[in-house]
């Protein structure tokens, strides 16, 4: 089974559901949005700058490279994207003040995702190709580190849709 053609195949569904839900018109950012938003830029800068020198670091410890580069950037920047989509979410910046959080289309778009990714996931394990010889991370390992970030994603938008029902049940 081609598992490329498989993976590229449910992302071109998931990019044409994503069209056919997605409004024509951008919501704007009220000013605490913006505010918000601009923290979690800059929570996010530093988190990637954070996780860049935590790896070179450890690098130069072990006296020997972790990862691909490739593998070592996309992990960064994931990190650091992360980190601002997370703070987003949780003080809601995310969505703009006339955009309704419609976290069921969100959660089945992550989930596909994911799903999609895991058949590539098993693939490489199958295939041992994770690891290089040299014991370095491949670029074969990148699918895992986005799943990680799905996972992330998914995570606080179900934290942060549990508190907001907690609190709407509370008033």
């Amino acid at each position: 089974m081609n598992y490329y053609l498989l993976g590229f195949c449910v992302g071109v569904v998931i990019a044409l559901v994503i069209l056919a839900f997605a409004k024509k018109s951008r919501g704007e950012f009220d000013e605490r949005q913006v505010l918000v938003r601009g923290k979690a830029y800059q929570i996010g800068f530093f988190t990637s700058l954070g996780a860049g020198a935590v790896y070179g670091i450890a690098s130069a410890l072990l006296k020997r490279q972790l990862a691909e580069d490739s593998v070592a950037v996309f992990f960064v920047l994931l990190v650091g994207v992360g980190a601002f989509v997370v703070n987003c979410i949780m003080n809601d910046a995310f969505f703009a003040v006339s955009e309704k959080m419609k976290p069921a289309l969100l959660v089945i778009v992550i989930v596909v995702s994911i799903i999609a990714q895991s058949f590539t996931i098993a693939d490489n394990i199958i295939d041992g190709t994770l690891l290089r010889e040299d014991g370095v991370i491949s670029s074969s390992a990148m699918p895992i580190v986005s799943c990680a970030f799905f996972i992330a994603v998914l995570a606080a938008l179900a934290i942060k849709l549990i508190k907001s029902r907690k609190e709407s049940d509370d008033e």
